[in-house]
């Protein structure tokens, strides 16, 4: 079923498939953001306490009132820990030079934490 069709954000649809449950993100060819969505996918494949820090935060994100709310704010109750994981994986592909990096928080609150982090 789409659920969401934003065609400002490179054509962006969500479909909603209940089950298997699922969200399936679409964008149109060539859009930035797929590849986005890629390295954070891979990151995760390969870093497993950053894939158990996802799901927690996912699943802790979730309505527990039973009411469908906006995604908006689902994705709030998540975006500090998914700004990290970028950040991370960003860092780590060799996209982001952690030396450059403005440590404002209103820019990217999650890179300074992330830049002086041990690795795991």
């Amino acid at each position: 079923m789409l659920d969401i069709r934003e065609p400002w954000w490179y054509g962006h649809r969500m479909l909603r498939l209940e089950e298997p449950a699922c969200n399936l993100h679409v964008w149109s060819l060539g859009a930035p953001e797929a590849t986005r969505h890629r390295i954070f996918r891979d990151w995760l494949r390969g870093n497993e306490a950053n894939r158990e820090l996802y799901a927690a935060v996912k699943c802790g994100s979730v309505s527990t009132d039973g009411r469908r709310e906006l995604v908006s704010r689902y994705n709030e109750r998540k975006q500090e820990t998914v700004r990290l994981i970028y950040s991370r994986a960003f860092i780590a592909s060799g996209l982001i030079d952690p030396n450059t990096l403005p440590c404002d928080e209103f820019a990217f609150p999650c890179l300074c934490v992330t830049v002086w982090s041990p690795p795991f």
